[in-house]
C-alpha cells in the first residue's frame, strides 16, 4: 500500500511539475500571437512584449499555487481512500466465536471513527478554506470562458484556443472533485460492508437461538423419557 502511495505521489510530482513549465510558455505565446495580429511592430515590441512577459510570470505563480495545492489535495484524498480499503478489507470476515466477532467489529468501528475524526479536523482547518477558494474562483473563471468561447464573437483560431483553455480548466476543476469523491465512495462502499456484518451478526443470534430453544426441548424430552 505504501508503495503503491509514493509511486501515485511521485507521477503527481512529476505531471504538476510538466504542467507549470508548460502553461507560462504557452500563455506567453498565446498572447504574443493575439498582440502581434492586433497591433503594428512598434506597439508589439514597445508593449506587447513586456505583457506578455508579465502574463507568463504571473501565470507561473499563480499556476504554480494552484496545482500544487490541488496535488496535495488529492494525495491526501488517496491517503484517506487507501486507509478506508484497509479497514474495510479487515472488517470482512467470517467467525464462528460470535463474542470475537462482536468484539471485531467494535474494533474496526473504532478504527474507523479516528478515520473520520482525523478528515473533520482537515475540514477544519486549512482545506475546507482551500475548497471555498476552489469553487469560487473556477466557477467564475469556467463560466467567463464558456461565455466568450459560445457568445463572443471572434475567429476559428481564438475560439479554438479559448475552448482548449475551458477544457484545461474543467480538467483542473474535474480532479478537485474527483478526489473528494473517491472518500466519499469508499465511505459507502464501507457502509455496505456494515450493515452486511449487522445482517449476519442478527442471523447468528437467530441460529443460535434457535438452537438453545432446540437443546432446551431435547433436555426436557430427555426428562420425560426417564420419569
Amino acid at each position: 500500500m505504501l508503495t503503491f502511495f509514493f509511486l501515485r505521489s511521485r507521477n503527481v510530482f512529476k505531471l504538476v511539475s510538466i504542467i507549470n513549465q508548460i502553461t507560462p510558455c504557452v500563455l506567453f505565446l498565446l498572447s504574443a500571437f493575439v498582440l502581434f495580429k492586433n497591433s503594428n511592430i512598434f506597439d508589439f515590441v514597445l508593449f506587447g512584449i513586456p505583457w506578455s512577459i508579465s502574463l507568463s510570470i504571473s501565470a507561473y505563480f499563480v499556476c504554480a499555487n494552484i496545482n500544487w495545492h490541488l496535488a496535495y489535495f488529492h494525495l491526501i484524498c488517496f491517503y484517506f481512500r487507501l486507509i478506508l480499503i484497509s479497514v474495510k478489507k479487515k472488517m470482512r470476515f467470517k467467525l464462528f466465536d460470535l463474542n470475537f466477532k462482536n468484539r471485531m467489529i467494535l474494533v474496526n468501528l473504532s478504527r474507523l471513527n479516528q478515520i473520520i475524526l482525523l478528515i473533520n479536523k482537515f475540514n477544519q482547518g486549512f482545506w475546507s478554506k482551500y475548497s471555498a477558494i476552489m469553487f469560487a474562483t473556477y466557477n467564475a473563471i469556467i463560466c467567463a470562458i464558456l461565455y466568450q468561447t459560445f457568445f463572443v464573437d471572434a475567429d476559428l483560431l481564438t475560439k479554438s484556443l479559448l475552448g482548449h483553455t475551458l477544457q484545461f480548466n474543467i480538467s483542473i476543476f474535474w480532479c478537485y472533485i474527483w478526489s473528494a469523491i473517491i472518500v466519499f465512495r469508499e465511505f459507502k462502499k464501507i457502509a455496505k460492508v456494515l450493515t452486511q456484518n449487522y445482517v449476519n451478526s442478527n442471523e447468528d443470534m437467530t441460529v443460535i437461538g434457535k438452537l438453545k430453544v432446540s437443546r432446551n426441548k431435547f433436555q426436557a424430552n430427555n426428562q420425560v423419557i426417564k420419569i
